[in-house]
């Protein structure tokens, strides 16, 4: 299973981003990829090991917020 999630966040790593609103609006302006532990049995848990995107990945939440912050600021004018 390690490998499939591995993979999967690979997958989503290499998703070209739009950085312009004119660009092809099949991309996505950012995204976010979290891993969650989940037997359908037992309580669910978000996954911070070597699994998940780190901080600094252009995938980690934190990423994605300070990228949408960086494009609102940049369409809109806002401080």
């Amino acid at each position: 299973m390690r490998k499939v999630v591995a993979d999967t966040v690979k997958i989503f790593a290499g998703i070209p981003l739009r950085s312009v609103p004119d660009e092809p609006n099949d991309q996505p302006e950012a995204l976010a990829v979290m891993i969650v532990d989940y037997d359908g049995q037992n309580p669910a848990k978000l996954v911070i090991g070597d699994l998940a995107p780190q901080p600094g990945s252009p995938i980690h939440y934190d990423s994605f917020l300070a990228r949408l912050c960086n494009l609102y600021r940049q369409r809109f004018g806002v401080a």
